[in-house]
């Protein structure tokens, strides 16, 4: 839920509000533990294998775009700025994307060509020996 925007720090956070709410509905230790080890099986199915999955299938980001702004998320925040660096980026391609004066910077960030670009072929260069008329 909402503590997964928290990296790592969410986790935890959830698992103590797990605990305490497992405390009020009994004081069996295996249960208590069952619930907790759920709940992180849960956390770490969707942490690692769902939302990468739905991020990266919605919102494709350019590698070299990704990797300059976790040093500036870096240079700016430190840590937590490196963690939250691809999220907002992600919230800012999907904003570019949406509004038409912002497009060519969603361009710059996506992993795919303008939907007007259209390939050119290269012209040939005109040798000194071709130019016999």
């Amino acid at each position: 839920g909402l503590l997964n925007l928290i990296p790592y720090i969410g986790i935890v956070i959830a698992g103590v509000l797990t605990i305490i709410a497992s405390l009020t509905g009994t004081s069996d230790m295996s249960i208590i533990i069952g619930i907790l080890v759920v709940n992180i099986i849960v956390q770490v199915i969707d942490n690692n294998i769902l939302v990468p999955m739905v991020v990266s299938s919605k919102v494709e980001i350019n590698s070299i775009a990704s990797i300059a702004g976790i040093i500036v998320g870096g240079a700016i925040a430190g840590i937590s700025g490196m963690f939250l660096a691809i999220p907002i980026m992600a919230i800012m391609k999907v904003i570019f994307d949406r509004i038409e004066s912002l497009e060519p910077w969603g361009y710059l960030l996506g992993d795919d060509l303008p939907k007007s670009f259209k390939w050119q072929k290269p012209a040939k260069p005109m040798l000194p020996s071709e130019n016999v008329e």
